[in-house]
């Protein structure tokens, strides 16, 4: 989830997506790693710093999956 999606608050999007399913898998992506305690307010898996990197990246798909 891009915390910084245009049109949408990406915190306000999980907040719904967690009404409809509380199972659903959250990565947040942001330019910012002070987002990243809000981005577990809301039960996010992990958090990935923008730019992405692949080596990061590498590491926590096969976690999230």
């Amino acid at each position: 989830m891009d915390i910084a999606r245009p049109g949408a608050d990406g915190f306000e999007v999980s907040k719904k997506l967690r009404e409809i399913d509380k199972t659903v898998l959250l990565i947040f992506v942001a330019d910012m790693s002070r987002f990243a305690v809000s981005g577990y307010e809301v039960g996010a898996f992990d958090f990935i710093v923008n730019p992405i990197k692949y080596g990061n990246f590498k590491i926590k798909l096969p976690r999230a999956i």
